[in-house]
């Protein structure tokens, strides 16, 4: 059985889903040397910090495919240009997140989400993806909304995040010690080319 499972819909940036103890086996393989000359360079794979939404047991973790499109690998934005952000609800009385922007971020925002209309833009911490909302179109004046299938406690936490960079109980979810099952070095070659072909196909 494969440790790490690719995400049927073939769409999105999740593009694998992995049980919790084995997310630090599925690191190994993707730090192989072989794995990363298979990948595009500007591409970055990162957790999502929570179980994914439709795993009520919480064990099920999203692996997300982040493209880079800076040329020194930073994000295009950063958190210190965020002014405030609070977790409230939208016009439909579901959990949102909205936040602000100071006048250079306001600038770069805008231009961001102009060019990635109708993909997603990952809100990353500490190497952990903690939300990937779709663009629905650009957004000027430095004033956003993020909508999605939130709880009252993810817009709580993904609040704090956008404001103050930290969480008040950061969660961990990568184990050091390998407890997945073990693969035969076949298998593990085999699913790494079958993850690689997939991705890429994804990305095109």
């Amino acid at each position: 059985a494969s440790v790490l499972q690719l995400n049927p819909n073939g769409y999105g940036s999740v593009v694998g889903y992995a049980d919790y103890k084995d997310t630090a086996q599925v690191n190994q393989y993707l730090a192989m040397k072989e794995v990363k000359e298979m990948l595009p360079k500007d591409l970055r794979l990162k957790w999502g910090v929570k179980a994914a939404d439709f795993d009520k047991q919480g064990r099920i973790f999203e692996l997300y495919a982040i493209k880079s499109t800076e040329r020194n690998g930073r994000a295009p934005l950063e958190g210190d240009v965020i002014t405030d952000a609070k977790d409230e609800y939208d016009q439909f009385n579901k959990p949102c997140v909205s936040m602000s922007m100071n006048t250079d971020g306001a600038r770069r925002w805008a231009v961001l989400t102009k060019n990635n209309v109708g993909k997603a833009i990952a809100i990353v911490l500490d190497g952990y993806v903690y939300s990937a909302p779709n663009v629905n179109g650009e957004i000027t004046g430095g004033h956003s909304q993020i909508t999605g299938n939130f709880t009252p406690e993810v817009t709580k936490d993904l609040a704090n995040v956008l404001k103050s960079g930290k969480m008040p109980a950061p969660a961990r979810i990568v184990q050091e010690d390998i407890v997945g099952p073990s693969l035969g070095q076949e298998s593990i070659n085999q699913g790494i080319i079958s993850f690689v072909v997939a991705l890429i196909l994804l990305m095109i």
